[in-house]
C-alpha cells in the first residue's frame, strides 16, 4: 500500500484532541445498548424550533479559529488538535459521538450491543449517503477501521491495538472482536478514533476529503482559510441550516476578540480572559462549558534536574493554581488539582490528595532534599508568544526564581511545537490538554506505550505500567479505582512529571444572532449543523 507523508500541526489548547486524556466524568463500563443511549435528533430540532421565529436557513458563519491548521488529516498524524478537529467534525463522522456529558451516543452506527466482553456489534444506518452520493456500507467502515489501526499513518493506532479483527457480516452490519478484554474501547469509538470514508480513499491521487458530515470541503488554504459548504445529502432530516462557514485564522489573542467585537466575524475560539468583560457589556454570547479541556506543566524525567524526583515533588508544592486560573480565564475555572486529576464525581476517583494550596517551606524541604539544593537554570517552552500562556509561565517563573530556580521562557512556533512535545524533545513545557477518561491520563499519557506518552517522555516504572496495563482488562469500577489508586501513588512517590493546574470552561465568542450552539464535551465545535443565523 502507498504511504503519504502528512505535516501535522495542533495547538497547546488543543492539545486536546484527542488525543489524549483526562479529567472528565468516566463514561461506564461498556455493555450497554446504544438504543438506550440515543440523543434525539427530534428533540434537538424541537428544541431549535421553540426558540423566537424558528430556525432559519442560510446565510454563511464567519469562524474565527484561535490556531491555524496547515493539513486536515483524518487519521490524526501525530496529533489533532482542536483547530483541525473543528474542521474534520464538519466533513467526517464516527459511529458513535460523545455528547456533553461524555456519554456515547448513535451517529453512523444507529445502534450497538456488547454480545460479550471481547465482541461488539454495530448496526449502521441504511441511506447514509457519501459527498460522493454513493451510500456508505459495512465495507467502508471495516476500510475506516483498518486504517485508523494502522501505526504508519494514525494517530489513534495505539487506542485500537486491542483490536482483533473487523468483519462485515452483512452490507449494515460490523463485527469488532478484541484479543482481550479493554474497558476503554466504545470511549474511543465515540472519540471518534475511526473516521468513516469510502472505501478506496487512500489509494486514490489526489486524496479527497469525501465523509458522510453535514458539510463538505470546497477550499482549504493552510494556514490562511478553509471554507465549508452545506451537504445538501445528509441523512439527518432539517440540518444543516447553514449555506456553509467561512474559517480564518485569527492568532492573536486581542485580535480575535476584536474582530468578534467590530462584527468581522460571527464566531471565535478561546475568548481571552482580558476580553469576557467587555464582550460581556456589548452583548456577544459568551458560552462556557466543562470540556475536561486542563492546562499542565510537564518535564522531561530524561533530563537532568527532572530525573530527581524531590525536583518535581518541590515544584508540585510551589505553583499557585488559582492566580494562574485568575489570568487564564479571568476565574472560570472549573477544578483545581490536588492530587488525583480525575474529577470526585468519577466513579474512578481515588481520592489522592496532596497539595491543595501552594506551600513554598514545602518545596524548600524538598528542594533541599533534592541535588540540586540551590536552584538550577533551565529552559520551559510555552506555544504563542502573545498569550493568555505566556502570562502563565511568568507566574512560575516569578514563584521558582524565590527558590534560586531560573527558568527561560520561550515562545515556540505552532509547528516546531507539536514535534516537540510528541518527540519528547522539550526539558519542560506547559500545556494544555483534553482528556475524558482514566485511561487516557493514567496509560494514555504516562504509560511507555501510550499514544500520548510524548506528554511525559521517558517516565517508566513497571510497577506502574502493570497496574494501568490490568486496569485496561478490567469492568469492575471498584476493582480499577483500587488499581489507579495504587498506581497514582507509586508514581507520585518515583516522581511524577505533569503538574496538574486546573480544568476550564471552554470558551466561545459569537455575535447575538448566532442561535443554537451546543457545547461539546471534546473541546471542540461539533455541532455546527445545529447553528443557524437569525438574520
Amino acid at each position: 500500500m502507498r504511504r503519504r507523508n502528512f505535516s501535522f500541526a495542533a495547538t497547546i489548547i488543543g492539545l486536546i484532541v484527542m488525543l489524549a486524556m483526562l479529567a472528565a466524568c468516566a463514561p461506564a463500563a461498556p455493555a450497554d445498548s446504544g438504543a438506550d443511549q440515543a440523543a434525539s435528533a427530534d428533540e434537538s430540532e424541537a428544541a431549535a424550533a421553540a426558540d423566537e421565529g424558528g430556525p432559519k436557513y442560510g446565510g454563511i458563519l464567519k469562524f474565527g479559529q484561535a490556531q491555524a491548521s496547515t493539513v486536515i488529516n483524518p487519521w490524526g498524524g501525530r496529533l489533532h488538535g482542536a483547530t483541525e478537529w473543528n474542521i474534520l467534525h464538519q466533513i467526517y463522522e464516527g459511529l458513535l459521538y460523545w455528547d456533553s456529558g461524555y456519554n456515547n451516543n448513535p451517529s453512523l452506527a444507529e445502534s450497538w450491543e456488547a454480545v460479550s466482553d471481547t465482541e461488539y456489534i454495530f448496526n449502521l444506518r441504511k441511506g447514509v449517503l457519501f459527498h460522493n452520493g454513493e451510500e456508505m456500507t459495512s465495507e467502508d467502515v471495516v476500510y475506516s477501521f483498518e486504517h485508523a489501526m494502522d501505526e504508519s499513518i494514525s494517530a489513534y493506532a495505539g487506542w485500537l491495538s486491542p483490536v482483533a479483527s473487523v468483519e462485515a457480516t452483512d452490507d449494515y452490519t460490523v463485527k469488532v472482536t478484541l484479543k482481550e478484554p479493554y474497558s476503554p474501547f466504545l470511549d474511543v469509538i465515540g472519540r471518534p478514533a475511526v473516521l468513516v470514508m469510502p472505501a478506496g480513499t487512500f489509494e486514490k491521487e489526489p486524496f479527497e476529503y469525501i465523509g458522510t458530515g453535514p458539510f463538505k470541503l470546497k477550499e482549504f488554504e493552510p494556514g490562511v482559510k478553509t471554507e465549508l459548504v452545506r451537504n445538501e445529502d445528509y441523512w439527518e432530516e432539517g440540518v444543516p441550516y447553514l449555506d456553509g462557514i467561512s474559517m480564518s485564522y485569527l492568532l492573536d489573542d486581542a485580535a480575535r476578540a476584536a474582530n468578534l467585537s467590530s462584527d468581522a466575524v460571527d464566531f471565535i475560539m478561546m475568548v481571552p480572559g482580558a476580553s469576557w468583560e467587555s464582550l460581556t457589556q456589548q452583548e456577544y454570547k459568551l458560552f462556557t462549558g466543562d470540556t475536561g479541556i486542563f492546562f499542565m506543566f510537564t518535564f522531561n524525567v530524561g533530563r537532568e534536574p527532572f530525573n530527581d524526583p524531590n525536583v518535581l515533588k518541590a515544584l508540585q508544592h510551589l505553583v499557585d493554581r488559582q492566580v494562574m486560573c485568575d489570568v487564564y480565564t479571568a476565574g472560570r475555572c472549573n477544578r483545581f488539582f490536588a492530587g488525583d486529576p480525575q474529577p470526585p464525581t468519577s466513579q474512578y476517583y481515588t481520592g489522592i490528595e496532596y497539595f491543595k494550596e501552594p506551600d513554598i517551606e514545602k518545596a524548600r524541604e524538598y528542594l533541599a532534599q533534592s541535588n540540586y539544593p540551590d536552584g538550577f537554570e533551565v529552559d520551559l517552552n510555552f506555544y504563542g508568544a502573545a498569550s493568555d500562556e505566556g502570562q502563565i509561565a511568568e507566574i512560575l517563573q516569578i514563584s521558582a526564581a524565590e527558590l534560586g530556580i531560573k527558568f527561560n521562557l520561550l515562545a515556540t512556533d505552532h509547528a516546531v511545537w507539536v514535534e516537540k512535545v510528541y518527540k519528547g524533545e522539550f526539558t519542560a513545557a506547559l500545556q494544555g490538554l483534553y482528556a475524558s477518561s482514566p485511561d487516557d491520563i493514567f496509560y494514555g499519557i504516562m504509560h511507555p506505550e501510550g499514544v500520548s506518552h510524548g506528554f511525559a517522555p521517558n517516565f517508566d516504572i513497571p510497577e506502574y505500567n502493570a497496574l494501568v496495563e490490568e486496569a485496561r482488562r478490567v469492568t469492575d469500577p471498584d476493582h480499577r479505582r483500587e488499581l489507579y489508586t495504587e498506581a497514582l501513588t507509586i508514581g507520585y512517590e518515583a516522581g511524577w512529571p505533569l503538574i496538574y493546574l486546573f480544568t476550564y470552561d471552554d470558551r466561545m465568542g459569537m455575535h447575538p444572532d448566532v442561535m443554537d450552539y451546543q457545547v461539546d464535551g471534546l473541546g471542540t465545535v461539533r455541532f455546527l449543523k445545529y447553528v443557524w443565523l437569525d438574520r
